[in-house]
């Protein structure tokens, strides 16, 4: 089990390793420097070196040791699906994605945990669950049918040989709830919020929250956190967003963050009643800027939102 020092989650579960760049947010992925260390064999081969540093080549190593993890594991917390990777990378195949999301249903059910899951890829997301909706009368019979994929019908390197997941493949059809994790989309500016945010809507989650960060200009919500407006109030409750991440960049090189952004943000959740997390604010004192005793004087809020799954 991998204990996370991302502020916001408690652990960190990489059923498979890789990516690419997206967007300028991309430009200084963390993912893509730790992995290019190689310091595990399912981190190997999947960067190349350029000019300006390690980049991601697109391809994909499966761990299948860790997708029952949450599984094995019975003390609740919160857990970040994927921070070396993304969830609907194009490569990943839908049922891969399903087997994945019936086992976090399943662990939420048996245990309480809380699977936090961020996209750069929202539009494949759409795709995902289209595809679910289309292929299964029931969500919860892909998962079990994906789950099952994992233990005898994956190719050898993707198959999993545990009692914890033939359990979940037995219990999945119980889990009254498909859906019981918190789905986010990474912005960095508003052209990226305007693209990605709609898109975010249209997919179902007990949570849908946004990660500003790195927070590289100015967003407004307002659509999206200050109520529904014009067509999306015809489709869709209030609040639309429930939690909202924000910070700057951090590290040697990073790019600057105008903290009016940030507080613009807080103010923002505050008019809405939608729970503000504060991730980061880099500074002299701190490179990684994860620690508030360092943070200018201001409203800086740490909160979570109060939901059940």
């Amino acid at each position: 089990m991998s204990t996370s020092t991302i502020e916001w989650t408690e652990h960190t579960l990489n059923a498979f390793v890789g990516c690419r760049r997206v967007s300028e947010g991309c430009t200084r992925c963390y993912a893509e420097r730790f992995v290019h260390r190689g310091m595990s064999a399912q981190h190997r081969g999947l960067t190349v070196m350029g000019a300006n540093g390690p980049r991601w080549n697109g391809a994909v190593n499966y761990v299948p040791g860790r997708f029952d993890e949450m599984l094995r594991t019975k003390e609740p917390a919160r857990w970040f699906i994927n921070s070396l990777s993304d969830l609907f990378f194009e490569p990943v195949p839908f049922q891969t994605i399903a087997a994945l999301l019936g086992m976090m249903a399943v662990a939420y059910a048996e245990h309480g945990h809380v699977s936090q899951i961020l996209t750069k890829r929202p539009a494949r997301a759409v795709e995902f669950f289209e595809w679910l909706r289309n292929e299964y009368d029931d969500p919860r019979a892909v998962f079990q049918t994906c789950m099952g994929w994992f233990v005898g019908g994956a190719p050898p390197e993707l198959q999993v040989k545990s009692k914890a997941w033939e359990r979940a493949v037995a219990r999945v059809l119980d889990v009254d709830e498909p859906f019981p994790f918190w789905l986010g989309v990474s912005v960095e500016n508003q052209e990226t919020a305007d693209e990605r945010i709609p898109l975010l809507l249209k997919c179902p989650a007990a949570v849908r929250w946004i990660s500003a960060e790195p927070l590289l200009g100015p967003v407004t919500l307002d659509e999206a956190v200050l109520g529904c407006k014009g067509h999306l109030a015809e489709t869709f409750g209030n609040p639309l967003i429930n939690w909202v991440v924000w910070g700057s960049e951090s590290g040697p090189g990073s790019r600057p963050m105008d903290l009016a952004w940030g507080s613009s943000l807080v103010e923002q959740c505050r008019a809405a009643g939608v729970a503000c997390f504060t991730k980061q604010i880099a500074n002299p004192n701190d490179r990684k800027g994860g620690k508030p005793e360092h943070w200018p004087a201001g409203d800086w809020p740490r909160e979570f939102p109060t939901v059940s799954a």
